[in-house]
């Protein structure tokens, strides 16, 4: 094996411009490259020497820490600049992805930390950077480094000594040195669809954030007027709400959530409703995915849009456009709400408004070409159901019956037929919150975030109409804790319920996990697993990274937990079936989102029905899930 990390200079700043821009840039250059043969001393390569022949034995695997920005740069400053030949993907192992796969950092200093290796990563690094890769580079008008820095240049080749170091040294510390074949074939799939890119309207999104920002800067101005000069600055939140407040209208907060629940009010006096538009647009993140787009577009598309194994359940998330989160606003013609901010009729209306329903559609498919895109319907509900051995739901499921109505229906006593709007919106907030062990007074947040408002005896209702109409969830998530709990208890034997596997392992270093074997073959594991008392019994704790703070953590599973972890790994796993089905069949992923997949083709290869099919077909674990797809064709992407 041969671990690399490269260090390099560029005029482009890569937060801002995106990876893509960064290693195509002509002033991109390798400073330094470490690199260390297995268990070797650390080299390093310099412009001008010659080529390690050790890279030239294709015996070794590569090895780098986010392997996208090292295969960026040895593919567009090695080869182009100094004639190294070409790396391919596959002779390369992403060490950040195989932490990923384990629940590990996904960052090289935290990894190197939790796992405690001998050889942390320094912390100084920034510093150096900011002063030998980024303009002057530390170097006089004849390129030579300054003769003042000669002591922080040595220090910037041990802080690469050491970034070389601690990626070896976690690689040793990990499991394993490899992907499995699966995971690695997942892992590839996830880069093609990463460097072939994103279509995207770069001349309507300049068009679209010139005009937002010109009429938020007129607006901005009429804040003392508005306000009676008590408000100056939109930043001055404090003021707003005091303001608010001498107007008879108590306001906690001006977060983006409550913003948008002021300005759904048909009460408020037009001033009190301009002052939080304005507001709003300023924060509007809407805004920033068009900076984004200007910022990262490369010729008319926008690359690395998605991290493989983003989650603890093996589902991506979101970088470059962050797909994941993009506005649910929309309009009924895009095109025709495009053309008011060139013809500017959109100053007579709210183009604040107007951009953050334009968003999706900035995804516009190249000429001669077409979006097209399917979502899976209510995959988890249908996973949930199938994975309870629920044959009477699955069923009813297969049949075309609406799950909501379904549940409504049993919660009511009322005949399907005549489940109400108010009815089936009870039933589906039912479905989609009940399914992983919410109990009535989780159920009350749950609706609150839907912006209704609930009462104990209609949460309990719903709660106990789920349970009861489902009986065989709630048996599945005991159960899957009992299993989860014995086998920390009785380190290496087996436990299994509902085709699923629950074993304590311990890895090569000797470090325990507990492994959890779905249906469909992967494996997820646990960190340092242990049982300890909760608040409602025994629960199994074990380490890994908080989603919502990014930080190390101890996480205490539930009853509940356990079925949704594996509920949404098994739908990762049918959504990644769906995808080589797609591929295989010349359909080009340019990206997924959750439970939808999207693909740009050629505008007579656009078979929509072919599309659901092969995104509905399921593996042989899968037999008789009855998965379905719905989608559509059009020339931008779209709210399905």
């Amino acid at each position: 094996m041969i671990t690399i990390d490269f260090e390099t200079r560029s005029e482009v700043d890569i937060i801002v411009a995106g990876g893509h821009n960064y290693h195509v840039h002509p002033s991109t250059d390798i400073l330094v490259m470490g690199y260390k043969v297995d268990d070797g001393p650390v080299q390093f390569w310099y412009p001008g020497n010659p080529f390690p022949s050790c890279f030239l034995d294709k015996q070794h695997t590569i090895y780098a820490f986010n392997f996208a920005f090292e295969l960026g740069i040895w593919n567009n400053v090695g080869v182009k600049k100094y004639g190294w030949p070409e790396l391919r993907a596959d002779d390369m192992q992403d060490v950040q992805a195989l932490c990923a796969r384990y629940g590990l950092p996904q960052n090289l200093r935290e990894a190197a930390k939790v796992l405690n290796v001998p050889t942390q990563k320094d912390e100084f690094g920034k510093r150096l950077i900011k002063l030998f890769c980024t303009p002057p580079f530390g170097r006089d008008s004849k390129g030579n480094l300054l003769p003042q820095l000669q002591d922080q240049w040595r220090l910037f080749l041990q802080y690469n000594k050491h970034d070389v170091e601690a990626t070896y040294q976690v690689l040793k510390a990990l499991p394993a040195d490899r992907l499995s074949e699966v995971e690695n074939k997942i892992w590839l799939l996830n880069h093609e669809i990463n460097v072939r890119g994103i279509p995207v309207a770069v001349d309507e999104a300049r068009q679209i954030l010139r005009v937002t920002n010109a009429f938020l800067d007129e607006h901005n101005q009429r804040l003392p007027m508005l306000t009676d000069g008590k408000v100056s600055k939109i930043t001055q939140v404090k003021r707003i709400k005091d303001w608010m407040s001498s107007r008879g209208y108590e306001c906690e907060s001006l977060s983006a959530d409550e913003l948008q629940k002021w300005l759904q009010r048909d009460d408020l006096p037009d001033d009190i409703t301009e002052v939080l538009e304005i507001r709003a647009g300023m924060g509007l993140s809407s805004l920033g995915k068009y900076k984004r787009i200007l910022n990262e577009e490369h010729n008319g598309r926008m690359y690395y849009n998605s991290r493989y194994y983003g989650a603890h359940t093996g589902r991506i998330t979101g970088m470059g456009l962050q797909l994941l989160n993009l506005p649910r606003a929309s309009v009924p013609d895009p095109d025709l709400e495009i053309q008011k901010y060139f013809d500017l009729s959109v100053l007579y209306e709210n183009p604040v408004l107007s951009a953050r329903a334009l968003v999706r559609p900035m995804v516009k498919a190249s000429p001669g070409k077409v979006i097209i895109a399917a979502d899976y319907s209510s995959i988890e509900y249908i996973l949930l159901m199938y994975m309870c051995e629920d044959d009477a739901a699955v069923k009813r499921f297969a049949s075309g019956i609406d799950q909501y109505k379904d549940l409504a229906s049993h919660m009511y006593g009322v005949p399907y037929e005549k489940i109400t709007k108010e009815q089936r919106q009870m039933g589906k907030m039912g479905i989609l919150g009940c399914g992983y062990g919410l109990g009535a007074e989780g159920f009350i947040g749950y609706a609150d975030k839907w912006g209704v408002k609930l009462d104990r005896k209609t949460a309990n209702e719903t709660v106990s109409g789920f349970r009861s109409l489902y009986n065989n969830t709630p048996k599945f998530w005991y159960a899957a804790n009992e299993c989860a709990i014995n086998a920390v208890e009785f380190p290496g034997r087996t436990f299994s319920t509902n085709r699923t596997e629950f074993k304590v392992v311990h890895d090569r270093n000797k470090r325990k996990w507990l492994a959890m074997r779905l249906p469909s073959g992967r494996t997820m594991y646990y960190f340092n697993p242990d049982v300890e008392d909760g608040k409602f019994g025994p629960n199994v704790t074990s380490w890994s990274v908080n989603q919502t703070t990014k930080t190390w953590c101890k996480k205490y599973m539930s009853p509940g937990k356990w079925v949704e972890n594996i509920i949404q790994a098994l739908g990762r796993d049918l959504l990644y079936h769906g995808k080589f089905a797609l591929e295989s069949a010349g359909f080009p992923i340019i990206f997924s989102v959750y439970d939808e997949v999207v693909a740009e083709v050629d505008e007579d290869k656009a078979d929509i029905e072919k599309f659901e099919s092969l995104m509905s077909s399921v593996p042989p674990w899968a037999k008789g899930l009855p998965l379905r797809a719905e989608g559509y064709v059009s020339n931008r992407y779209k709210k399905g």
